[in-house]
Parts: structure tokens; C-alpha cells; sequence
């Protein structure tokens, strides 16, 4: 038995010494004491070690003799068994401290005393190493264990770090390499923990790794160019520096030394034109620099001194953390000094001084104190020179003579320090520019105006000399005529006065073929509008849209319009400024003739620029004319706007011009001030100028070649442009209650509500549901973009119902996007007026079936009654069978008053009485009224007017975000203002247009897709909305930037007569989904000569064959006939021949014409075969036809540009005829 107790404790203890994986350090004692103390009380041990188990005698008296005391031997036995284990757990630095200890728990409290001390010197030490330490080289996971080590030797001796100060602390010593990480966290409003900051880091480090490689290059305060830039096209993407598209291309051509072979990147003189900048304070200095950093941190690094040794044959370093990729060394070699003394080698490896300095084959020699520079090393693995001039020395480039390091004298001892260096690591510390620049950005204003502006603070020149020389520009456009005689007379409100000027021809044709151009100028604030005309004609479409928005904007009526021809009048002064501004520009930019539009544009700007108010964001910076934008467009809107949000709705600043480009433009020598610093900013040199280099590269300016800009059309482009001034609507009461009108709004809802008997004050009833309710807020606007109304709706919360308590059934129809179109082709063909009419608080009419309860509406508490509710007598809003029971009563009052509902539509109604129709479409509360006699039309509106609370809002302009604009030939449907609300969710507003929404012949796999838009693109990029990656997010920005090109297009419907016939196109594309194989279909069917339907959807099976998918797609084509020509015989309008369509084919033509069983269509579902019935029976014509004219063909793939806008121009989609400008009619 004892043997095998003693068998048992020996396992045990076997056991136990093979658990300790971490021995005790200087730097691990907290470590090593949480790893022991579990071990300690597993064997029964601790109270040997904490002193609860003292020794005891080691003899005992018995009958008066002394005698060896059992249990003393016993403890002795546990004793060693707790030593040991201690020991085991020692370093060989540790066990030093317990040399001649014979008990555990002397070993205890002598390891405590030396690793545990508490005192003030090795706290203070402690924290030091903890805000000196630096991640280096090394990985974040190494940097994270040693910076916990240091947190956990404080937590050791009872002075642990806060969470907050570690994640201060870590962030800072992250280096330069992190600064957008550091910068992002630190302006993150939800504080991290410890653990989930190095947890980012770490992952952040991965995703860095990712993008350049197998390490992260250090980023310093001067960023080193990437060579990727350079590549980097005005389109999207960069071009490789291996060829481009296409086959045969010659070899590349360099434009600085204008050879053959290779790229200006990639020219051996490259480094000859970057270094013979002069003054150059670093290398790599470039257009990188400027778009580096725009936050506000403190980058400080740190690192050892180098002392200059000419007797050393190798650099030689204390510490591996010294060098990057520290070896193991493992020769035999020692290093050797003079007074004989050799120390041994422990590691090697390579590090850098400054970035551009190269220490290779570093010697890290542990026991020397000091780091030693080599001379003849450092000049013969980097081609350098080292000048000692006293007392300082100079490392340089020996071939460009730059100086790369300076050093100074310390006791007699040369010194490159690399200490820690404090850089403000900020391009964007102040708004700061060169008086050419300004002088440039302002217009060429005079040297007094800049100089008052420098004086009252609102703008920073950075020199301005004596008395500056003329610029070469301003003295070539300036005026010869004599001053004009100032006029003291002045308009005393805006829109008093307006003065206009035409002017034109111009000698020159701008790219955009424009040759006049029209200023308006507002006598009161001097606001200039500016538009450019074709030809001299379009002055009355412009004056209609330029009255129509001034009116609009500021709420109040021109009283004086003059046009003059005097020769002092104020619109001639003012062309007579733009005139020679806009020269001015063009020469000073040395850009062609031809932009003189754009060059009117901003010149008018210029003057007009809003000042800042309060509360309110000030007019962007004042651009240099023609300057090239580097900032990006953002393609996901941020998380967090910096800018602060407001619920008021008419925050648009009325001297905003009609169209103007609000795009920043950035300079590298521009510095801004930033709105609120985050931590105070250390005092600073103010930025220099930095010289560009000289160098013979040929450009597109010196060559003379531009790309043509896009231009909007300023009369279909200006509604949208002042719906971008358009405030986010209150999201709730308390927000809401802070303006006037959303009170009116929602006292305006109330007293609606208690007209209608919507709703009585009861007790609140015992064991009943009670719903709540909220209130909903929303802006309605006009078709120009201007605000009609607000709209205060107090809405039931429905998701608090009950079924079968407070709701049975729910559904409610709605008439289809087909039908709408059908009636609307209809009335024009017919010349039928269209009818808008809407429904005051629609739910209210219905009448509810179901006992329903409600909470009284936030803010109007009954003061009597205030615990209260609501009994609905009525629907209200926000109820699940509010639309049902509306729906009902409306459909019922219809029918009464000879109506039929559609069996094809049941939101469509008819009246048929003789010769009298009249067709009603109801979309909720939204109606569409139209007929061929205006007195039975009236009569109807007057009986609907009597039996609700209709509000008729006149000809039909703008249904369900379609824009209705009527022409001398038809209606042109778009929906200009949806598109634009889509792209500036998505911060594409400015973004460059293209005329395909997808490159042509494109497939799209889960590895790499408005009605206005061709509905394959978006049917293709929506299929990966579960996990879409940076291909479809490219290919999504590629759809709006086509929308943003197309913004003005629009469907024509034409009322020129002809047949009134049903013809539709079909097409398949097979197995284009590169995942499932499965086809996609697509159709246009035409009423006559308008588009009333079309779609694009995948088909729901594989097909065979390309005969197969389009014999499917046929099938469903012809359903789609064979409703439409339903809805047309209840609509009775019905063609007189029946319908056809046309495929390109002929296999599966033959399948609809033949009924025969072929093996290839053995298979297919039955219900695609009632095509061959239709064929058969006379009711369907199929026929074919050319893919050349195959305008389905669009909504199957993507196609050439030529191919996609001749089948688009098919479709009757284009931009708006040029009858339509200034045409857009309020309601």
C-alpha cells in the first residue's frame, strides 16, 4: 500500500510539473502566479505556501526524552514537494532570488518581494515602458503580448491599468502604419474594450496584409507613393502596368524619356526627375502626401540612438526589437573589442534609419549597451557618404548629394538619434494658400480684396508680397471701356427687380454646341443665374424655368422684369465682369476655347456664394476653374454623418443658383482648419510649398487633348436639382413639436379626425387588446421639385393587433403598373383629359367590423380624461384591415353609381353608359379619373366630392413617383426625381455618367447585377443580395451611374394614330445564370405604337435548349396577351385583329405552330402547350423576326452601347422632346 501510495503521489507530481508551461520572469509574474496558484491548491500545497500551515517542532518530549516528532517529518515531506514544483516553475534569472530558501513559503515571499514590488520608482517605470512601448516590426499579436505583459506587472503590484487607458495607450502605440485605424476608433462613439480593440487590430492587420502583401509597409508622415497610382485612369479602375485590353497593342511608350518598352512608373530616370526638386525635404514627397492624412493625431515614434563607430566592421544592436525578422545565429563567431573582451552573438537581422537608410546584416549583441553604426558597412551596402562637420555629420546620397540623416556630437561621440519625434501628422491644419492661388480661385480679383480678406480673417494667405506684379491673364482680358457711373437706386426686397441680358452669338461653340448664353441678376442681392443657350429661340423656354424656380424658391412673385439694351444697365455690367473673368480663367489655366460654358459657369459662382450662418453649412470652397478632383465619391453612405441633422424643412438656402457644381475641389497646397479638435494640437511649422519637379513628360494639356464634360440639361434638370435641398421629415412628436407648421399639420389631422367620427373617449376596457399609435411625418411635393404641403398622419401601430380578436382578413387590392399605362395610351390615342384626384384621410371612410382600441395620439392627451382611449368607429391608418375596409367602401359607392369592377384588374372600374366611358383607377387613395365627355366626368367628380373628402388636384402630373409631362403629341412618363432621390442615398449625385448600365455581354456569378432602367441589370445584380461582393457593388455603381446619365429620360407615349393593335416581342437567353443555368426571358408588348408592358425574370426551370427557353418564354408572353386583350374587351377597346407575336426562333416557332412530340420537348410542362390552342384556334398570330430588330433582346443580356440605344429608342425611351422645357405645370 505505501508503495503504491508513493507510485501515486510521484504521478501526481510527474503530473503536475508537466502543467507548468510558463516559468517566471521579470516580466511575467502575474502570468506565472495565476498559472501556479491552480496547481498549488490541485496538491494540497497552499497553505504551506500562504503560511496557514506552519512548520511544526521538529522533536517532542515524551516522558522526558526527546524524540523525532512524525508529523514534522510528514510537513517536511509536503514542504519539498511545494519547493520543488516551485522551483520547476523558475527561470534561471528567477532562481537566483531563492538561492539558499529551504521552505515554500520563503520561496513564496521572496519571489513576491522581487517581482511584486510596489514601490514608487518601479511603478513609475513600469507605466513609462507602457506609453514608450512600440509596436515596430512586429506583428500586432507579438505587440499585444508585450503590452499586456507591462498591464499585467502593474495589475501584479496592485496598480492595474484601466480598460479606457489600455485602449488610449495601445491605439498610440501602434505606430503610423495604423493611423486611419487609430483615427476610426477614436471617432467611434461606442467605447471598445481591451479585448475588442486588439481583436480589430488584429483583423485589420490581415486585411492590410492582404492589400500589399506579406508585410505592411510603414507609412510615415511622408507617405511613399504606391506604384499602383500611377496606373490609376480618369475612369474606374487603374490600368495594369502589363498591357491593357485588347490583342496586338504596340509596346508601351515612356513620357519622360520617350523610349519605347516601358511606362514613365517604371523609367530608370524617374528617380533623376523626383530628386532635382529643389529644397526637397523628403524623398517620395509627392500628390500622395496631399490625399494622406485629413485627421488630427499625434504619430509618435521611437527608437534607439546610434552611436558612429569607424573601428566597427558590422552594425551592431542590443535588442531584436532593434531589427526586423531577427535569426537565430548560429555560428561560432564572437564579436570582439579592443581591450580584448569577446561577447557573443545571439541574433541577426536587418532594420532601417529613417526610412531610407538600409542596415543589413545587423549583429544583436545582448550585453552591450549601446548600438553601433559601422561606417564602412553603412557606405558600402548603400552607396552613401558620411560628412562629419562639427558638431554635426550628415548622411547623403552619394550620386543626388541629398541629405538623408543628420547626427550630432554628444560627449565627443557621434550621435543618430532616432529617439522619440513627435510629428503633427495633419495636411489639413490650416486654410492656407499662396496669394497666386487665391487670386486664381477668387475670379482675379485685385490685390486689395485679397489683402482685406486676409485682414478680417476669412481666408490665410501665406505670404503676400509688397506690392504683387500683374498677372498676365488679367491684363489680357481687361476692359477697355471707361468705369460705369454707380447707381444708388435699389430694389427693397428680392425678386423686386430682376435684370436679364442676353448675349450671343459667341465666335466660339462650346462643346456642348452652346453659342448664347442669359444672365439673370436680382437687383436686391445682386444673385446672378446663369444659362447657356443652343440657339437664340430657347430664351423663352429658359424664362419660363427661370420664373417657375425663383417664384417657387423664395414664395413670392417677380414685380419687375427688365430687359435693356443700355449700355450701363446692371445685366451689362455684370456680363461685361463674367465676360472678362471667364477670359481670364481659360488663359490662366491654359485650357481651350471651346469650355467657355463651363468658364461662365464658375465665374458666375463666384460672386454669389452664400456667407456662413449659423446653424447652417457655408457654400463649399471656392474651386480653381478646371482643377482636378482626387477626393473619391463615396459609394455607401457613412454610418455616422459628421455634420449634424435638422427636422426643419426649409433649411434650402435661397441663393443657391438653379445649377451649379457643388463638388469639393482639392488642392495639395490647401489646408483647412478642422471644426473641432479632438485633442490640443501641438504647436507647428507652418506648411511649405513643395516645388513639383521639371521633367519633359508629355500630358494630355500640353498636348492640347481634353475629354468632353457631361452637361445636364438646365430645363429637365432644374426641379431636381432643388429637390436636393429637400430636409429629413421629423422622425417623431418631440422633434416635430419644435416647429409651427408640424403642429398645424397635426392639429389639421385631430380636427379631421373628429369631423369624421373616427374615434370616441372611453374607459379603458378590462381584458382588451389596446393598440398604440404614433405620428407619421412626411413633405408631399410638386413635379418641379418644390414643396406643395407638410403632412402630419397619426397612424395605429397594426403590430399590436390580435388576429381574430381585433382583425379577420386583410388583403386589398391595387391596380397593376400594366394597367395604369394601358388607360394612360388609351386617353392619349383618344385625346381624353386625365383626371388626378386624391383622397383625404382614405382609411377613415372605411368602416370597421371588429371591436378595436387605441391609445389617445402622443401630445394631444385629453386634459380631463388622460388614462382614456380611443374606440375606432372608423379605419385609421396603420390598421391591418384599414385598406380592406376603404378598399370595400369604395368599391361599394362605385358599383351603386353604375361602375363594373375589372376582372382582369379589380382596381380598375368602368362606366359604360351608351356612348359615354369613363375608366377610374385606384391605387389607395390615389385616383386616376378619365373619359371621352367632360360634363359626365364632372357630374361624377361632383357625386364623389359629396361622398368623401376628395381633393382634386387637376390634370395628372405626378402618380405614385411618376412624372406625367404632357406635349403637343402625347405624354412623356418619367421619373427623374425617384432616380435622383436613388442616387443621393447612395452619395452618387456627382457621379461620372456611362450610356450602358452594364458592359456588354456580362455574366454575372456569386463569385464576382426604376422602371426607367432596363430591368435585366437590376433582375441580374438582385439575384446576389444574400452575399454580394465588391464585383456586384462595382457593377451596382455602374447601374447608377448610368441612371445618373439618364436621369431626364422618360417613356413617350405617342397620340398619332395608328392601328389599335396588340403586338408583342419574346426572347430567352439560355442558361445565362452562371450558378443554377437556368434562362432568363424577357418581353415588350406594344399597344399600337406605345410600350404598356415588359419584363425580365429568370425562368423557374432548367431548359434543354435554346429552343426550349424561348418556347417557355413565348408561353408566357402570350399570357400576358391574353390578359391584356381581357382587360381591353372590358375596357371596350378591344383590337379588331388579334394579337401577335414575334420571336427570332424559328425552332421554337415551329413547336407553336405543329403540334408534334419531339424528343427535345418530351418533357415540358403541359401548361406551356396552351400556346399551340391559342396558335390554333386564330386567337394568337405567331411570326418571326429579325435579332437585328429583336427589341426584347434587351431584357435578356447586356448589349453594345450602338445595340442597346437603337433597341432603346425602339422602346420609346429617350430623353424629353425640346418642347417640353419650361412645359412642367403645378397643380
Amino acid at each position: 500500500m505505501a508503495g503504491s501510495s508513493s507510485s501515486d503521489s510521484l504521478l501526481s507530481m510527474n503530473t503536475a510539473l508537466h502543467l507548468i508551461s510558463n516559468r517566471l520572469t521579470s516580466s511575467n509574474y502575474l502570468l506565472w502566479k495565476n498559472q501556479l496558484l491552480p496547481l498549488l491548491c490541485y496538491q494540497n500545497l497552499m497553505p504551506l505556501v500562504d503560511g496557514t500551515s506552519p512548520a511544526p517542532p521538529s522533536e517532542i518530549i515524551t516522558d522526558g526524552k526527546s524524540a523525532p516528532n512524525p508529523e514534522f517529518a510528514a510537513w517536511l515531506s509536503v514542504n519539498q514537494r511545494a519547493v520543488i514544483l516551485l522551483q520547476a516553475s523558475l527561470s534561471e534569472e528567477a532562481f537566483s532570488e531563492i538561492v539558499g530558501l529551504s521552505t515554500a513559503r520563503e520561496i513564496w515571499l521572496a519571489l513576491e518581494a522581487a517581482y511584486s514590488n510596489s514601490s514608487v520608482e518601479r511603478i513609475q517605470n513600469l507605466r513609462d515602458q507602457l506609453r514608450q512601448v512600440s509596436k515596430g516590426s512586429s506583428s500586432v499579436s507579438e505587440f499585444g503580448r508585450k503590452f499586456r505583459t507591462i498591464c499585467d506587472q502593474l495589475s501584479a503590484i496592485g496598480h492595474p491599468v484601466e480598460d479606457s487607458d489600455k485602449v488610449h495607450w495601445f491605439l498610440c502605440c501602434l505606430g503610423a502604419s495604423f493611423e486611419t485605424f487609430s483615427t476610426a476608433i477614436r471617432a467611434s462613439r461606442t467605447p471598445l474594450n481591451f479585448c475588442d480593440l486588439l481583436a480589430q487590430a488584429e483583423g485589420h492587420e490581415l486585411f492590410m496584409r492582404s492589400i500589399h502583401g506579406s508585410t505592411i509597409p510603414p507609412v510615415a508622415f511622408n507617405v511613399q507613393s504606391n506604384a499602383s497610382h500611377f496606373y490609376r485612369g480618369r475612369g474606374r479602375g487603374g490600368r495594369s502596368p502589363r498591357g491593357g485590353r485588347g490583342r496586338g497593342r504596340r509596346s508601351p511608350h515612356c513620357q519622360l524619356c520617350r523610349t519605347n518598352g516601358h511606362y514613365a512608373i517604371a523609367c530608370p530616370q524617374l528617380a533623376r526627375f523626383a530628386s532635382s526638386v529643389p529644397g526637397s525635404p523628403v524623398p517620395g514627397l509627392d500628390a500622395d502626401l496631399a490625399k494622406a492624412f485629413h485627421v488630427q493625431c499625434h504619430v509618435t515614434s521611437s527608437g534607439p540612438d546610434w552611436y558612429v563607430d569607424l573601428g566597427a566592421t558590422d552594425h551592431m544592436s542590443s535588442s531584436t526589437t532593434s531589427v526586423t525578422n531577427p535569426t537565430p545565429f548560429s555560428g561560432s563567431n564572437k564579436v570582439s573589442f579592443g581591450n580584448g573582451m569577446t561577447l557573443p552573438i545571439s541574433h541577426t537581422g536587418h532594420t532601417s534609419l529613417n526610412g531610407d537608410i538600409r542596415l543589413r546584416d545587423v549583429l544583436v549583441v545582448p550585453k552591450i549597451t549601446k548600438n553601433l553604426l559601422s561606417v564602412s558597412k553603412l557606405t558600402y551596402d548603400n552607396c552613401l557618404d558620411v560628412l562629419f562637420s562639427h558638431p554635426h555629420f550628415y548622411i547623403q546620397d552619394r550620386k543626388t548629394k541629398r541629405v538623408l540623416a543628420q547626427g550630432r556630437c554628444n560627449h565627443g561621440l557621434y550621435v543618430l538619434s532616432t529617439g522619440p519625434q513627435t510629428f503633427f501628422a495633419s495636411t489639413r491644419s490650416e486654410l492656407k494658400a499662396s496669394f497666386e492661388l487665391w487670386h486664381a480661385r477668387l475670379g482675379h480679383v485685385s490685390y486689395d480684396t485679397i489683402s482685406l480678406l486676409n485682414k478680417k480673417g476669412q481666408l490665410s494667405v501665406t505670404s503676400i508680397l509688397p506690392k504683387p506684379s500683374l498677372c498676365s491673364s488679367c491684363q489680357m482680358a481687361k476692359a477697355h471701356r471707361l468705369p460705369f457711373v454707380n447707381n444708388d437706386k435699389r430694389a427693397i426686397n428680392v425678386l423686386d427687380l430682376i435684370h436679364c441680358d442676353l448675349w450671343g452669338p459667341s465666335p466660339v461653340c462650346s462643346v456642348d454646341s452652346y453659342r448664347y448664353y442669359v444672365s439673370f441678376v436680382d437687383d436686391y442681392s445682386r444673385f446672378t443665374w446663369f444659362y447657356p443657350l443652343k440657339t437664340k429661340s430657347g430664351f423663352a423656354a429658359v424664362l419660363d424655368v427661370f420664373l417657375k424656380f425663383v417664384q417657387t424658391q423664395f414664395n413670392t412673385k417677380v414685380k419687375v422684369f427688365k430687359v435693356t439694351v443700355a449700355p450701363n444697365s446692371l445685366t451689362e455690367m455684370y456680363g461685361v465682369y463674367l465676360i472678362i473673368m471667364t477670359k481670364q480663367t481659360p488663359a490662366h489655366m491654359l485650357a481651350l476655347s471651346n469650355f467657355m460654358d463651363e468658364a461662365f459657369d464658375a465665374s458666375t459662382l463666384q460672386p454669389s456664394i452664400s456667407s456662413p450662418i449659423s446653424n447652417s453649412a457655408p457654400s463649399p470652397p471656392l474651386p480653381t476653374w478646371s482643377c482636378y478632383d482626387d477626393a473619391p465619391v463615396p459609394f455607401v453612405a457613412p454610418i455616422s454623418e459628421p455634420a449634424a441633422s435638422t427636422d426643419h424643412m426649409h433649411d434650402a438656402n435661397p441663393e443657391d443658383p438653379p445649377f451649379a457644381s457643388a463638388s469639393p475641389v482639392h488642392d495639395s497646397n490647401t489646408e483647412e482648419p478642422p471644426s473641432a479638435p479632438a485633442s490640443p494640437i501641438l504647436p507647428s511649422a507652418p506648411p511649405r510649398s513643395i516645388p513639383l519637379p521639371s521633367h519633359p513628360m508629355t500630358t494630355r494639356a500640353k498636348a492640347g487633348i481634353f475629354k468632353p464634360r457631361y452637361r445636364a440639361d438646365v430645363a429637365s434638370s432644374h426641379g431636381l436639382l432643388a429637390a436636393l435641398h429637400a430636409s429629413t421629415d421629423p422622425k417623431g412628436f418631440k422633434s416635430a413639436a419644435r416647429y409651427p407648421h408640424w403642429m398645424h399639420a397635426m392639429q389639421q389631422e385631430l380636427d379631421a379626425l373628429r369631423r369624421n367620427n373616427t374615434f370616441t373617449l372611453v374607459p379603458r376596457p378590462v381584458n382588451h387588446n389596446v393598440v398604440g399609435c404614433k405620428w407619421i411625418f412626411r413633405t408631399k411635393y410638386l413635379a418641379d421639385g418644390s414643396i406643395d404641403r407638410h403632412k402630419a398622419r397619426l397612424v395605429a401601430q397594426g403590430f399590436s393587433q390580435v388576429p381574430g380578436l381585433d382583425y379577420s382578413h386583410t388583403f386589398s387590392p391595387v391596380v397593376k403598373a400594366s394597367t395604369v399605362r394601358i388607360v394612360l395610351s388609351l386617353a392619349v390615342t383618344n385625346k381624353w383629359n386625365l383626371h388626378q384626384l386624391d383622397v383625404n384621410n382614405a382609411f377613415l371612410n372605411g368602416r370597421l367590423s371588429e371591436l378595436v382600441y387605441m391609445v389617445q395620439p402622443p401630445g394631444f392627451q385629453d386634459p380631463k380624461f388622460p388614462n382614456h382611449v380611443c374606440h375606432l368607429n372608423k379605419a385609421l391608418y396603420g390598421l391591418k384591415q384599414a385598406p380592406r375596409a376603404w378598399f370595400h367602401r369604395l368599391s361599394t359607392f362605385l358599383v351603386a353609381n353604375g361602375f363594373v369592377c375589372s376582372r382582369a384588374d379589380p382596381s380598375l372600374f368602368v362606366f359604360k353608359r351608351d356612348s359615354c366611358i369613363m375608366y377610374l383607377l385606384v391605387y389607395v387613395d390615389d385616383l386616376i379619373l378619365t373619359g371621352n365627355q367632360a360634363p359626365v366626368i364632372q357630374s361624377f367628380n361632383n357625386k364623389l366630392h359629396a361622398e368623401f373628402a376628395i381633393k382634386d388636384l387637376g390634370r395628372l402630373s405626378y402618380f405614385l413617383g411618376l412624372e406625367v409631362t404632357y406635349t403637343t403629341n402625347g405624354l412623356f412618363l418619367s421619373q427623374s426625381k425617384y432616380a435622383q432621390d436613388i442616387l443621393k442615398r447612395a452619395n452618387m449625385v456627382d457621379a461620372k455618367p456611362v450610356t450602358t448600365p452594364l458592359p456588354p455581354m456580362l455574366l454575372l456569378s456569386p463569385v464576382v447585377s426604376p422602371s426607367m432602367i432596363p430591368p435585366p441589370t437590376v433582375n441580374q445584380v438582385s439575384q446576389f443580395l444574400q452575399a454580394p461582393t465588391i464585383s456586384h457593388f462595382q457593377i451596382v455603381k455602374r447601374i447608377l451611374r448610368y441612371v445618373k446619365g439618364t436621369m431626364s429620360f422618360g417613356l413617350t407615349f405617342s397620340r398619332r394614330k395608328s392601328p389599335s393593335t396588340l403586338l408583342g416581342y419574346s426572347d430567352a437567353d439560355w442558361a445565362r445564370c452562371l450558378e443554377t443555368r437556368r434562362s432568363t426571358y424577357g418581353y415588350s408588348i406594344f399597344l399600337g405604337r406605345n410600350l404598356v408592358s415588359w419584363t425580365a425574370k429568370k425562368q423557374p426551370t432548367i431548359s434543354r435548349s435554346s429552343c426550349e427557353s424561348e418556347y417557355r418564354a413565348m408561353a408566357n408572353t402570350a399570357a400576358e396577351l391574353i390578359w391584356i386583350t381581357h382587360l381591353l374587351k372590358e375596357l371596350h377597346f378591344l383590337p379588331s385583329v388579334h394579337p401577335t407575336l414575334l420571336c427570332d426562333n424559328k425552332s421554337a416557332l415551329f413547336l407553336t405552330q405543329k403540334p408534334v412530340s419531339h424528343k427535345r420537348a418530351k418533357h415540358i410542362e403541359f401548361d406551356y402547350h396552351f400556346i399551340r390552342e391559342l396558335v390554333s384556334s386564330g386567337k394568337l398570330h405567331t411570326k418571326f423576326v429579325s435579332t437585328k430588330l429583336q427589341v426584347a433582346d434587351i431584357f435578356t443580356k447586356s448589349l453594345p452601347r450602338h445595340q442597346f440605344e437603337f433597341f432603346r429608342h425602339l422602346l420609346n425611351i429617350g430623353p424629353p422632346p425640346f418642347s417640353l422645357k419650361g412645359d412642367i405645370k403645378h397643380s
